[in-house]
């Protein structure tokens, strides 16, 4: 998930790079001039052992912060694809990718993942809901297996109507529950204003996951400091990672590799209980994402807000935050529980952003009760 706060704290897996670089370079450069002086060879040997670890590290480093990171896991994620599939054209010319799991007749449940990454980021719901429900997981535009944009607008606002498609593609005789975590709650809930007084027509339920109703920058850690540098600081970085961005992808993958960003989601995206494959999977997910996407996605969520839509909500509703959720804290969660006339709100700890996967076992068994309960 890439949040406007990892425009900041994106910071330091590029000086962690850059400093691998920089020692490579220097050792390197020490052992060339020295090699030849017979004096300082224990000095050349030392060199050139220093190349051969920054070299490590800058290739392999994300096995070692991995193991040192993360728990070991008795059920590590896989990045697992249903053979059920099928492509959405809509009416703009991309295309929105779509996968399904369980009996066709059983309750549908709709997916949006996080920003940056896609759906493979709900194996654990998957394999566990899959049981009793039909679940259908959609990609993001320019994410995943989903085509980008043609008209290169990515807001929280325009993906409702990719999902007003999707819902509409549900079909069936019982009206769907969408989940959303993170920007997919965003999605809903201008999906929400979208309706308008159609919703509970046309939806059973909401499960809005770690989410927010207004600009993220607003309800998330350093709020106010995120708040005063959106202008002069992070829109303009959107757009150099827009302009910049096949290179940008370049460094990101060296930074996945060298296991920076590993460091950088440890801290950022966990309450530091994830297993070694859950960090990896959703720092890989992060990475596959096209950066141009990402930093249009980001400008898109600046220009966010479904306050106002919150009281007309008519359906029965689920909010699940975590307790250490610097992305957006829970407060925000608090604050759509008071304003949904019809919602329930619970906070998991300890949790940080990517509690799909680090709590996935209280987060499905919450939307299982949720869902049972408004069959």
């Amino acid at each position: 998930m890439f949040h406007p706060l990892q425009l900041i704290t994106g910071i330091f897996p590029n000086l962690i790079w850059m400093a691998l670089v920089a020692a490579n370079i220097y050792f390197l450069r020490e052992w060339y001039e020295h090699k030849d002086i017979l004096q300082d060879e224990q000095y050349t040997k030392l060199c050139l052992g220093a190349v051969v670890l920054c070299f490590f590290f800058n290739f392999f480093g994300k096995f070692f912060f991995q193991l040192i990171l993360g728990k070991k896991g008795d059920d590590e994620p896989n990045m697992i694809r249903s053979d059920e599939t099928k492509t959405l054209i809509m009416p703009e010319g991309h295309e929105i990718f779509l996968e399904f799991y369980g009996n066709p007749e059983n309750q549908p449940i709709i997916f949006i993942h996080g920003w940056s990454t896609n759906s493979l980021q709900w194996y654990y719901f998957k394999k566990h809901l899959s049981k009793n429900y039909r679940l259908i997981l959609m990609d993001l535009p320019g994410l995943g297996n989903s085509t980008k944009k043609t008209n290169n607008q990515y807001s929280p606002d325009g993906f409702a109507l990719d999902l007003d498609a999707v819902v509409r593609e549900a079909g069936g005789h019982k009206k769907p529950i969408i989940l959303g975590h993170s920007i997919g709650g965003m999605i809903i809930l201008s999906y929400c204003k979208l309706l308008a007084t159609e919703l509970s027509s046309k939806v059973a339920g909401l499960v809005l996951i770690q989410t927010t109703y207004t600009n993220p920058v607003k309800t998330s850690v350093l709020a106010k400091l995120l708040v005063f540098l959106e202008k002069p600081l992070l829109r303009p970085l959107c757009y150099i990672m827009i302009g910049l961005a096949p290179l940008f992808q370049i460094t990101n993958w060296m930074k996945y590799l060298n296991g920076s960003l590993h460091i950088n989601n440890h801290f950022t995206g966990f309450a530091r209980t994830e297993t070694k494959g859950q960090l990896n999977l959703m720092t890989l997910l992060s990475n596959m994402a096209p950066v141009d996407v990402v930093g249009r996605g980001i400008l898109g969520m600046f220009e966010y807000d479904a306050t106002q839509i919150l009281p007309n909500i008519d359906v029965p509703v689920l909010i699940l935050a975590g307790d250490q959720d610097l992305m957006c804290k829970p407060e925000a969660s608090e604050f759509m529980k008071n304003n949904i006339p019809n919602s329930t709100l619970k906070i998991l700890q300890p949790c940080g952003h990517l509690g799909t996967v680090e709590r996935n076992e209280q987060m499905i068994k919450a939307v299982d009760e949720f869902a049972q309960k408004i069959k």
